[in-house]
């Protein structure tokens, strides 16, 4: 009776291990799903894939002691990452969720050698769905020796890298020096005035990932959906005009008495100020002396706002999500093309003409089924199109308002008439 006690306890605690071994337990090798290598040109580097497919797997060339992470958090399906010792095919890290279901491996590199990440979906799932995977080498690059001018270098302390990029301008917007998450540390002549900018496509700021310019260290802290940018400027930029106080157009925030960085000639002019442009809106009969205060109406429009021909209705871009259209994302009425970058504004229409809204989704994610449009004057909404949250695909190409004379008698058609 005691035997079969014993044979029935092991029997469950053999079945509990293989349960729990079933768990969240790494992916298997398989060595036909090698696909390509996803190793950091150097230390401080970043090496990235957009478009890998669940099921397949890198190779990462990695450097005893240092430490390197592996990233599919920038997903939204459900990811799992394996990391396989590539002499043995032994697994040496596994994660499924970090946080919340996408999967991040950190790793330190116990000796040199070739290492293979697998990625898979949620049970070691295989799919076509388009996934990002991102290995950072986080070791520090080794100082670099500057000559002349400071070194500038690109800190992958964070995650996210792949989203960050960044620009040294001068006074008048220049680039003097821009880079992303790749570009190497190099020494960069800089003048006594210049402006450090921070980028985050994505928005959601820099991740911990930092930039060094010489002794400084910045940071990306704001966040902003749709893409963010924290900007840090060293010195004071010389302001140009005039500085005679006797003069029609003087400038009391001028610093430097010249017209532009570019043009050293006297820009002072004296007598009778105000706008001497006859073809402003606040142009001046009795002015002698331009003080560079002319006012323009808007092309389109006259002087007090009102159309120079059709009739004013007003354009609302939504985006049925909440987080803004993507930058290559636009609508294109009568052959103009509109972002989202102005969400409402006026424009002149001849409504007795037929009218055509286009959308376009440049960057091929579908993501412009969430895009929307309302165009409405006094009477109501002439046109509206409403976007799908649930994201699906892109909107219909080609919509119709207006007077319009068309063949189509479906009203559920675009070009219905």
């Amino acid at each position: 009776m005691k035997n079969v006690y014993k044979i029935m306890t092991l029997l469950c605690c053999l079945t509990v291990l293989a349960l729990s071994n079933g768990v969240s337990a790494q992916c298997p090798w398989d060595a036909g799903s090698l696909y390509g290598d996803l190793t950091p040109a150097s230390a401080g580097a970043v090496a990235s894939v957009g478009n890998a497919w669940p099921g397949e797997s890198y190779s990462i060339s990695m450097t005893a002691g240092e430490t390197y992470q592996i990233s599919a958090l920038d997903n939204t399906t459900d990811t799992q990452l394996t990391l396989f010792d590539g002499a043995t095919d032994a697994s040496v890290a596994f994660n499924d969720d970090f946080g919340s279901l996408q999967s991040y491996i950190e790793y330190t590199a116990p000796s040199t050698g070739v290492y293979n990440v697998l990625l898979n979906l949620y049970n070691c799932a295989s799919s076509n769905d388009l996934t990002n995977i991102t290995v950072t080498w986080v070791g520090g690059a080794a100082p670099v020796d500057c000559e002349t001018g400071v070194e500038v270098a690109y800190n992958a302390t964070g995650t996210y890298p792949t989203e960050n990029s960044w620009s040294i301008t001068d006074c008048d917007g220049g680039v003097i020096a821009s880079g992303d998450s790749n570009t190497e540390a190099g020494c960069v002549v800089l003048p006594e005035v210049y402006t450090v900018t921070l980028t985050d496509s994505y928005g959601d700021s820099w991740n911990g990932n930092t930039l060094t310019v010489g002794d400084v260290v910045y940071d990306q802290p704001t966040i902003t959906t749709g893409g963010a940018s924290d900007s840090y400027q060293v010195g004071s930029c010389p302001v140009y005009g005039c500085t005679d106080a006797t003069a029609a157009n003087y400038d009391e925030t001028a610093t430097v008495n010249e017209t532009s960085s570019t043009d050293a000639t006297d820009p002072c002019t004296y007598g009778i100020p105000g706008c001497t442009d006859d073809t402003a809106c606040n142009y001046d009969v009795a002015a002698t002396a331009d003080d560079g205060n002319c006012v323009y109406a808007a092309e389109g429009f006259d002087c007090d706002g009102n159309c120079l021909s059709g009739s004013p209705v007003t354009v609302t871009l939504t985006d049925a999500y909440g987080d803004g259209w993507n930058a290559t994302d636009y609508v294109t009425i009568n052959g103009v093309n509109y972002t989202d970058a102005t969400p409402s504004f006026t424009l002149c229409l001849d409504l007795t003409s037929c009218i055509s809204v286009s959308f376009y989704d440049d960057a091929g994610n579908n993501w412009s089924g969430e895009m929307g449009i309302v165009i409405s004057d006094d009477s109501g909404t002439l046109y509206e199109h409403v976007g799908d949250a649930g994201f699906g695909a892109p909107v219909a190409a080609d919509a119709l308002f207006g007077g319009c004379v068309t063949d189509c008698g479906d009203d559920t058609a675009n070009n219905y008439n």
